[in-house]
């Protein structure tokens, strides 16, 4: 267990004692009320965060067998908001046993969590269940992937993906996730050679076929763009500085220019768009190849 979970658990059981405590007499001034009183307690404390008197009113409403979803998302919030990570469990384990799905339970839990910007606490809801309940770390890390994307925690995002990785070596559509997220994670070079690595396995998969056409197109402009920039500031280049000019740009040509226009004709030639053949059309613009531009263009038309 990581050193910042297990100090966050012995702080959880320490705030939980005065938290039941609390909750107990609270709930002995609720025990008179009806529940659809209870229910409105409950949810006018959500609703101003008022956790300590919302934890009482939830308890005893899910003390009996309870199918609205919406309550056990508000009573685990309620518990996570007070630090009480057991008593969140303890109202999973009810929800489960009251036969609502664990993926509904997330799913409201995550989308709740969201609206209240308190996306942290499902993080904490997912991690601290992957440790108490090791068998639905399959599913939990599914969620957890999920979450890294919305909240843009590529590092985070990778290492779950890895971990799920090893688990299922040669796995396409986890290559190419962990692909893109260590891109977003500003890993590029290792990102290239893992869409690489989907070709491998299967050479016809068009999202990574796509990016990496995409990718050296866009690099090779930006390249293109900044060798042309330099060389017009230089107001009476001498000849060593325009071979150096001509050479660089073909250097160019010859490398993501070319890798742009290998990989996007694969693509064209699985499925022609309009968006395609435009970039084909620029790459060949670019690379001083009139015919092959010509040829683009008249088949864009």
């Amino acid at each position: 267990m990581p050193f910042t979970f297990q100090k966050q658990i012995e702080t959880m059981k320490k705030v939980c004692i005065l938290i039941i405590l609390s909750a107990f007499i609270f709930i002995q001034g609720y025990a008179q009320e009806s529940l659809p009183q209870l229910k409105r307690k409950a949810e006018m404390h959500f609703r101003n965060s008022e956790w300590k008197e919302a934890l009482p009113a939830y308890t005893l409403i899910l003390s009996s067998p309870e199918t609205d979803v919406s309550l056990y998302v508000n009573a685990i919030i309620v518990s996570l908001e007070l630090d009480t990570f057991p008593t969140a469990v303890k109202f999973v384990d009810n929800a489960l046993s009251n036969q609502i799905s664990l993926d509904t339970l997330l799913v409201k839990t995550d989308i709740q969590t969201r609206l209240l910007n308190i996306s942290h606490r499902f993080e904490e809801l997912l991690l601290g269940l992957k440790q108490e309940i090791p068998d639905l770390s399959p599913r939990i890390n599914q969620y957890l992937c999920q979450h890294y994307k919305f909240t843009h925690q590529y590092a985070k995002h990778v290492d779950i993906l890895h971990e799920m990785i090893d688990k299922s070596p040669r796995n396409i559509p986890l290559i190419r996730e962990i692909a893109f997220a260590l891109y977003n994670n500003g890993d590029t070079d290792n990102a290239l050679a893992h869409f690489e690595e989907v070709l491998i396995y299967d050479p016809t998969d068009r999202e990574s076929i796509l990016f990496l056409g995409n990718y050296y197109y866009i690099k090779g402009k930006q390249k293109m763009n900044r060798l042309y920039e330099d060389y017009q500031n230089i107001i009476a280049p001498t000849r060593m500085q325009y071979a150096q000019y001509k050479q660089t740009q073909q250097e160019i040509k010859n490398n993501e220019l070319e890798l742009a226009s290998k990989y996007l004709n694969q693509a064209n030639q699985m499925k022609s768009t309009n968006a395609i053949r435009d970039i084909l059309y620029d790459i060949y613009t670019l690379s001083s190849d009139a015919e092959k531009a010509e040829s683009i263009k008249k088949r864009s038309k």
